[in-house]
């Protein structure tokens, strides 16, 4: 997880301006997805009754980001049709 992160970290510090908010977006867009990915999966496959009701309840939260970051990506690449 460090290794995809530090290398986010360095894609953004050599951005500029467009290239920056792109590159800004489309990572929430992968983190957010990645997220949802493991929440379904302690929703599915988690043993403890605890963290199983934090991730149902929290499964929509994220759900609701991603659908946020989707739509501005398509906005920020000029796809009117995402919004």
């Amino acid at each position: 997880m460090h290794g995809a992160y530090d290398a986010m970290i360095s894609t953004l510090k050599a951005d500029h301006r467009a290239a920056f908010d792109r590159d800004y977006v489309n990572g929430q867009v992968e983190y957010q997805k990645g997220n949802a990915a493991l929440f379904r999966q302690e929703i599915e496959y988690g043993s403890d009754p605890e963290f199983k009701q934090f991730a149902s309840q929290t499964l929509t939260k994220i759900e609701d980001h991603l659908q946020r970051a989707l739509r501005l990506a398509g906005a920020s690449s000029g796809d009117s049709t995402s919004n």
